[in-house]
């Protein structure tokens, strides 16, 4: 009986310790989303939140070592700092693709030579950038057009996946290249659903310093043991990007 009363004791010591860590926690979690939604009041009496298909188009030495169209997903988050302002500022973080090919073939050159590649390799590209837009309209009106300016950068990776069927010792990997500033300026119009969902169209040129970047080689000329810093490129990355999205007022 004495041993069963002191396991009772430390079980229920184990019980108010555990319990005390949880209604803790608890309390962090509430704490940090009641600092969350007094920032959300108090900084931006206007806040919203989008998610946008993003079109890229290269331009000049970009689109010559590139393919001139590229496609990818990007997500924003705008607030107004002022009552009943027509200004608002933000950040926006997206990630486009612009080259993906399945590679299968005999390696005829190198140390690998007479293996058998079976890979899947991906060339792709970071965007983020600090927004400042400017509505021409009251935010009542069903179209609103709107000007926006933007500093941010875009970071160039690649990634390599090795198939099943591989015999060339293959380590899936990530290699980031290079990074560029960016600075731009474009056009928008934003068509009013209701009080709480928009659709966003805008058109932005998006000027871009020297930078390394990759592009995959043509499957038909691949005769090498792949490697994800082969076909290098150095130069600008100026380009031209469409939005299509819709806002979420928060």
């Amino acid at each position: 009986m004495l041993h069963l009363s002191k396991k009772n004791r430390i079980l229920k010591s184990l019980r108010g310790v555990i319990n005390y860590y949880e209604l803790k926690n608890m309390k962090n979690f509430l704490l940090f989303i009641a600092a969350f939604l007094c920032f959300i009041n108090l900084s931006a009496q206007r806040s919203q939140m989008g998610f946008y298909y993003n079109h890229t188009v290269a331009l000049n030495d970009f689109a010559d070592n590139t393919r001139t169209n590229m496609g990818g997903f990007m997500t924003n988050f705008l607030f107004s700092p002022f009552n009943n302002s027509n200004f608002a500022i933000g950040g926006e973080f997206g990630v486009s693709m612009y080259a993906n090919e399945d590679y299968a073939y005999t390696v005829s050159e190198g140390a690998s030579v007479g293996e058998f590649a079976d890979v899947n390799q991906d060339d792709c590209f970071l965007q983020y950038a600090l927004v400042g837009r400017y509505y021409l309209t009251d935010h009542s009106r069903f179209l609103r057009p709107y000007a926006e300016a933007r500093v941010g950068g875009m970071t160039f990776f690649s990634t390599l996946t090795q198939g099943e069927e591989c015999t060339v010792d293959y380590e899936s990997e990530t290699e980031y290249h290079g990074t560029a500033l960016t600075t731009g300026g474009g056009l928008g119009l934003i068509f009013n659903i209701n009080s709480c969902v928009m659709i966003d169209l805008n058109a932005a040129y998006n000027r871009s310093g020297v930078t390394s970047y990759r592009h995959l080689p043509p499957p038909e000329h691949l005769s090498f043991r792949l490697d994800l810093d082969d076909n290098m490129h150095e130069t600008r990355t100026d380009n031209f990007a469409i939005k299509l999205g819709f806002l979420v007022q928060l």
